[in-house]
């Protein structure tokens, strides 16, 4: 059976951490929509990359 998103456990890095690939996945999802969809996507989503970058970076990593 699929698991559910919000039953999903984050796989760990080495170092301890949840693996970049697994975390901040619904920032992540609307942050790409927006660039997909604009024309400028560093400019109109701006506040979306700042989000996921808060995201990930309360995981530890720099973005």
């Amino acid at each position: 059976m699929a698991e559910k998103i919000g039953e999903r456990t984050p796989k760990l890095a080495a170092d301890g951490r949840p693996k970049p690939c697994c975390i901040c996945l619904d920032e992540k999802r609307v942050r790409d929509e927006c660039m997909f969809n604009s024309e400028d996507g560093m400019v109109q989503c701006k506040d979306l990359i700042q989000k996921h970058r808060e995201c990930m970076a309360g995981f530890g990593y720099k973005v």
